[in-house]
């Protein structure tokens, strides 16, 4: 049965061609003005010459954004620059991911994100703003945590309904001259272990907030689920600093080796 059909004939509506394609997604009704560009990636789609198909072909319009250095340019940005991320797109899966100093990614009350395996990382050089609420904080999570993250036949491989442990992703680091700010938020089962040099990576530290010379400001949230033991050499603590400053308000910190530790010249606030 025919569904919707449109008049081509001065030119397509929207989509692209190129390296990172994009697909259209339908809106609702019929028409040329219910199908629009797509503004989102999804994980694992590419186009024939492996480049990253801003779309979702055979698949829902939303959900399991795909965040990573090579697609977060392509989400869209409010009238200040900034990319924001909605909760109309979760769960955002992310592997590694680097927020360039200068630039701002603004994540709205919630978003879930699912590391995407035991590496994912995010390194905060510019901004970052974890903006949730009372009753829908910002959770950032395992892949495997099934009460956060709806399972998906699509994505059978990565989502294999393995139970949440700690470890299942890595950290959120903030580097000198970064930002991040968390209110209302969720961060658990991370910290999996990485070493400062190559031949530390198996005796590294277990971390799921590290500032090394930035700024933390976190309010109202609750972080834990963590390694409750050690078998590194390096400091494991749910939030570590080693310089830069960190303001802790209303802020849980449990089942971890340790909630907070802080060296070097770091300052930390807490209320």
């Amino acid at each position: 049965n025919i569904v919707d059909s449109i008049d081509q004939s001065q030119g397509w509506i929207g989509g692209s061609m190129g390296v990172y394609p994009h697909t259209l997604e339908r809106i609702s009704g019929a028409g040329t003005s219910t199908w629009k560009s797509s503004d989102s990636v999804r994980y694992g789609v590419q186009s024939g010459n492996c480049g990253q198909i801003t779309g979702s072909p055979r698949m829902a319009n939303s959900g399991y954004a795909f965040i990573s250095d090579e697609t977060l340019g392509f989400y869209p940005k409010n009238d200040k620059g900034n990319v924001v991320l909605t909760s109309e797109e979760n769960p955002h899966v992310f592997f590694s991911f680097t927020i360039p100093a200068g630039e701002v990614v603004q994540v709205d009350s919630g978003v879930v994100f699912a590391g995407i395996s035991s590496e994912s990382k995010i390194t905060v050089q510019g901004e970052l703003t974890l903006k949730g609420d009372e009753f829908h904080p910002v959770i950032v999570t395992s892949r495997h945590d099934q009460e956060m993250v709806t399972s998906s036949a699509l994505f059978s491989n990565v989502f294999t309904g393995a139970i949440a442990q700690a470890g299942d992703w890595q950290n959120i680091e903030v580097g000198e001259g970064g930002k991040l700010t968390i209110a209302h938020g969720v961060l658990r089962y991370g910290g999996n272990r990485f070493g400062t040099s190559v031949s530390c990576q198996g005796c590294g530290r277990s971390q799921m907030i590290t500032n090394v010379g930035g700024v933390v400001a976190l309010k109202e949230v609750e972080i834990g689920n963590g390694f409750e033991t050690g078998s590194g050499s390096g400091p494991d603590a749910l939030v570590y600093s080693s310089g830069g400053t960190i303001d802790l308000q209303n802020v849980k910190l449990h089942h971890g080796k340790r909630a907070l530790h802080s060296g070097g010249n770091a300052e930390v606030k807490a209320d």
